[in-house]
């Protein structure tokens, strides 16, 4: 049986004073006098473990519940252990990837709540956010189609009444990334686990390898549309760098970088690749392209690196590849291309 809070208990609850505990910074451990001070039952069947999980039929959700007469089926560490609190559990799955925050604000006991995927592995984990002990977990992605397992929870045996809120954050629509009218294409290769970057990683690729890039006739400026992204290279997770090599007519270029992946680009410093520094970099992110404005000398062959800004792909993402497109102006024409028989070293960002 689910309760609902009457307007006169909320007020009641409110007028609470908070519990009086603190984390002891010698052990790492919260006192535990405040638990077990207002203990209660709800007759609750349902959700008493994952098998027998309440299933949430949409979002936003709200409940109301207790869990005194529940058992001890799980525990994690947010950050307390030891903890052999009554949990229930709630199960959810989303019909499109989204963020959402799960709240027990209004709480009458020391809660924590965590997530587990379908693996069991914890998504995310929080025990006190507020100051009287109750938990949120702000913000979580979760994916479309991937089932997720709520567990209401507490701290060192406490149990009793819990307000759940659960709520969506509205998502911007996925970036759709427009490749311009003879732009020049990278080609690489699509990425797959097991891939070997041999077409233009740099100094990451053995032997190195440049890109060499130069506008159309009678142009300084060139568009171009690339891929970068992720993938599994005997076991070990692997980022993919691309290299590029332009040539400046005069004292700057201009590198303008659109993407569909926060992404990091990178000017870079070197005689080889046993001598490699990086000068600039910006950071890029979807919906919010960047430019970078580059000092040069006339005749200066320029080193672009272009790569994720994280080593692992992000949360809902289930592809190999992204895309990015990025245009580069104040160039020389022709382009010369950099040697590729220097000594392999695998040094810069792996």
């Amino acid at each position: 049986m689910r309760t609902f809070q009457s307007l006169l208990l909320s007020l009641c609850l409110i007028a609470l004073p908070f519990a009086a505990g603190f984390t002891d910074i010698n052990t790492g451990q919260k006192s535990n006098n405040h638990v077990l001070s207002r203990p209660a039952v709800d007759g609750r069947q349902g959700g008493e473990d994952i098998p027998t999980a309440w299933v949430i039929p949409i979002m936003p959700f709200s409940d109301t519940g207790a869990t005194c007469d529940n058992l001890d089926d799980y525990d994690e560490a947010c950050p307390y252990t030891d903890s052999d609190s009554p949990d229930v559990v709630y199960a959810w799955t989303p019909t499109y990837d989204g963020a959402y925050s799960i709240d027990l604000w209004g709480s009458t006991y020391d809660t924590k709540v965590y997530i587990y995927d379908a693996a069991m592995n914890v998504v995310a984990c929080n025990d006190d956010y507020y100051s009287d002990y109750t938990s949120l977990i702000d913000y979580v992605m979760l994916c479309s189609g991937d089932t997720y397992f709520i567990v209401i929870d507490g701290y060192s045996g406490d149990c009793g009444e819990y307000v759940l809120n659960i709520n969506e954050f509205l998502l911007p629509p996925p970036v759709v990334l427009e490749c311009p009218p003879g732009a020049i294409q990278e080609d690489e290769p699509p990425l797959a686990d097991g891939y070997v970057d041999g077409f233009n990683g740099g100094c990451d690729s053995d032997p190195p390898v440049f890109q060499g890039l130069s506008p159309p006739p009678g142009h300084f400026n060139l568009d171009f549309c690339g891929k970068s992204g992720w993938y599994d290279a005997d076991g070990t997770d692997r980022w993919d760098t691309d290299w590029y090599d332009v040539t400046a007519m005069g004292s700057e270029i201009t590198w303008s970088v659109d993407v569909d992946q926060v992404s990091e680009c990178m000017v870079v410093s070197m005689s080889d690749c046993s001598d490699v520094s990086v000068v600039q970099t910006m950071m890029v992110a979807p919906y919010f392209a960047e430019t970078m404005v580059i000092a040069t000398t006339p005749g200066e062959l320029v080193h672009l690196l272009i790569k994720p800004s994280n080593p692992y792909p992000p949360p809902c993402f289930d592809d190999h590849e992204y895309d990015y497109v990025f245009s580069v102006d104040g160039l020389a024409n022709p382009v010369a291309t950099e040697p590729t028989s220097w000594g392999t070293l695998k040094m810069l960002y792996r």
